[in-house]
């Protein structure tokens, strides 16, 4: 992790709503600097943040 983390990019690429959680870890960890999601894991994403 301590390698990824050191990458100045670092692209997820996921989908699907079951991954809502996991993801929200991921992106709280700091893990991704960028995201590509589709709508059903960015809608999930939206209402946790609610």
């Amino acid at each position: 992790l301590e390698r990824l983390c050191s990458r100045p990019v670092r692209l997820v690429v996921a989908g699907g709503f079951m991954k809502t959680r996991a993801l929200d870890t991921a992106l709280r960890m700091g893990i991704a600097t960028h995201l590509v999601v589709d709508q059903d894991l960015a809608l999930g994403l939206l209402e946790m943040s609610e």
